[in-house]
């Protein structure tokens, strides 16, 4: 067994990796740092290079909508990165050719230490907390204004006031006014504009009788909310009031500490609430996601059973998110559940049919923990097609109680290959077997699929397609409602006029809009927000330039763009499809077409006029 020397991370306040006590060497080259830091928040996960590359070197991540490609810098810099690591190399390691992982078993790391803390429940949930909070030196990644970070930076803030708050409950109930005092400050300190929790300390202090301390409290409540451009509230505004009168009066009207006022609904809704890490999808016990029509609709048909359900909606709208969500439903009632993200897949296994069906078979048996290898089953007397159904029926449905979902999320990468037609017939194929044969083990198979192109652009048969057939659901951007809702969720730090003025900007694209709340609940302003929109060093820049990487590679879609921004006229049916499939044109039709939000308008316009 591999020995590893002392390795110690710290990633509240300021970033630091030791090694025997010793900062690690090296770090600052080849984005080591940042690599380290991103590559802990997925440990034990397999990353994917091109995710890499497109956080860290997008201009070498090509912007191809189909992701492929190689990335020297990445290889590059996993090779600096495993020369710092020194006798702790072997952590880094290649699940597969396409991916890497970072193994930190038994590294002395205070974020990895806080997310199982703030885990822990039962009796033991209350030291485990306290634990937490003393791991907590500051905001996660202080500094580090990279989306990632910051998500990352939110998330965890929001865990540690969710702790402050249970045990600030803890204490409260058991009449404990020290430490009751306690939890609150911290819980100020964090979020200065939490009212309520500002009504409870003053409160607290007012039993006390430390009116002066109390009014100082107050004064910052106040500044709290016109630096957020709104007043106070009317509960802290009446309580206020009151305060001033004891303190005339020198006759404090205590308010019973063990049994103060009602908890906010926002603490009862947050106790339930476990946090993940950051990622690309919005992970399943997120108080971040949002539930849309599409949600119920999509759950009732897993519920059901239907043997294809699809789910088509633009990048970044939030497909893999929902996905995952009627998943987790799935398993929750004894359904067998294996996934398949094709942007996993490298490109040996989409070389040839046969190659890509005993990928997906060895994965599948993997994940169901059956034992059986598509290696020993497979007869070369029969086609890539037959072998991978018999492998079903014969093999894995049989070993299973009950029905099998298989989601599949990014299947627009079998567009591009040449035999990704087949593979879409013979999903089709397993859809009409419920009419052929009803006793058929594939009738207990439902097909998830996740997907973004228009898929009548590639599959010339309707009939060998599996996607006008079973329900058909598509996932739009936020409303006006939905967005106002994540706002809530985020502490309320924009007002309804903020709002409004940055839904102006990028309208209800979801990843904009999360983008957007999470620095504004680091206390960044919308005008600051929409002044650096569309620069290249703004909040959006990243995005923007890998949209615009990715429309260079497209002439025909980039003229197509460039006529709409100069009223040329409308792109074809082919360009408006790949543009709006890409998540930057919407509308029913290419005559109906229009930038998905303003601020893409405003950027590729700029963008178009600087060439």
């Amino acid at each position: 067994m591999t020995q590893f020397s002392p390795f110690t991370l710290r990633f509240f306040g300021k970033f630091e990796a030791t090694q025997g006590g010793v900062p690690l060497p090296g770090l600052h080259l080849r984005e080591g740092e940042r690599l380290l830091a991103y590559l802990t928040l997925h440990a034990g996960e397999p990353v994917a290079s091109r995710d890499l590359a497109m956080k860290f070197w997008p201009a070498e991540a090509q912007g191809s909508l189909d992701g492929q490609g190689d990335f020297p810098s990445v290889r590059q810099a996993l090779r600096s990165l495993r020369q710092a690591l020194g006798p702790d190399a072997e952590r880094l390691t290649r699940p597969s050719r396409a991916a890497v992982q970072l193994d930190l078993t038994g590294v002395e790391c205070d974020m990895l230490a806080f997310d199982r803390l703030v885990r822990i429940d039962g009796d033991a949930a209350a030291q485990a907390e306290r634990d937490a909070v003393a791991l907590y030196r500051g905001g996660l990644l202080d500094g580090w204004r990279e989306n990632w970070a910051v998500e990352a930076r939110t998330q965890r803030r929001l865990q540690y006031e969710n702790v402050l708050r249970r045990l600030t409950l803890r204490a409260r109930r058991d009449g404990r006014v020290e430490e009751t005092e306690q939890w609150l400050r911290l819980l100020l300190a964090s979020r200065p504009s939490d009212e309520e929790a500002g009504r409870d300390l003053l409160r607290v202090l007012a039993v006390g009788g430390r009116h002066a301390e109390s009014l100082g409290v107050l004064e910052k409540l106040s500044q709290a909310a016109t630096g957020a451009g709104r007043t106070l509230e009317t509960d802290t505004v009446e309580l206020a009031a009151e305060l001033r009168r004891a303190r005339e009066t020198e006759t404090p009207r205590p308010a019973p500490v063990p049994t103060p006022a009602p908890v906010r609904e926002l603490a009862q809704e947050m106790e339930t609430l476990t946090l993940d890490a950051p990622g690309g999808a919005v992970p399943i016990q997120s108080p971040f996601y949002i539930e849309r029509v599409t949600d119920a609709e999509f759950h009732a048909a897993l519920t059901r059973g239907d043997s294809i359900v699809l789910v088509k909606g633009a990048r970044q709208v939030g497909k893999t998110s929902l996905l995952a969500r009627g998943l987790q439903q799935a398993r929750s009632a004894g359904a067998s559940v294996v996934t398949t993200d094709f942007q996993k897949l490298n490109a040996d296994q989409l070389a040839t049919p046969d190659a890509l069906y005993r990928a997906l078979a060895a994965d599948i048996a993997r994940q169901l923990g059956i034992s059986v290898s598509p290696r020993a089953v497979w007869d070369e007397d029969f086609g890539p097609n037959m072998n991978m159904e018999l492998f079903l029926r014969l093999h894995i449905l049989p070993a299973l109680p009950g029905p099998l979902l298989w989601g599949l999320d990014e299947v627009d990468r079998l567009f591009s290959c040449p035999f990704g037609g087949e593979v879409f017939g013979l999903f089709r194929s397993w859809h009409n077997e419920r009419s052929l044969d009803p006793s058929s083990p594939l009738c207990r198979l439902t097909l998830a699929i996740a997907y973004a192109t228009e898929a009548h652009l590639f599959i010339t048969d309707p009939n060998q397609s599996p996607f006008n057939v079973g329900t058909r659901l598509a996932l739009a951007d936020f409303n006006p409602t939905e967005i106002s809702e994540l706002n809530r969720r985020y502490g309320s730090p924009w007002t309804v006029a903020d709002l409004a003025r940055f839904g102006a900007l990028v309208g209800g694209q979801p990843y904009l809009v999360r983008l957007g709340l999470d620095q504004a609940a680091q206390g960044i302003p919308p005008e600051q927000i929409e002044a650096e929109a569309v620069g290249d060093d703004g909040l959006f820049g990243e995005h923007l330039r890998r949209l615009w990487m990715s429309l260079s590679r497209a002439p025909a879609e980039a003229d197509a763009v460039r006529d709409i921004i100069d009223g040329r006229g409308r792109p074809s049916p082919e360009s408006f499809f790949r543009l709006r499939a890409a998540g930057i044109l919407s509308g029913p039709s290419s005559q109906e077409a229009q930038f998905r939000c303003p601020l893409y308008a405003s950027f590729f316009a700029r963008r178009f006029r600087d060439e």
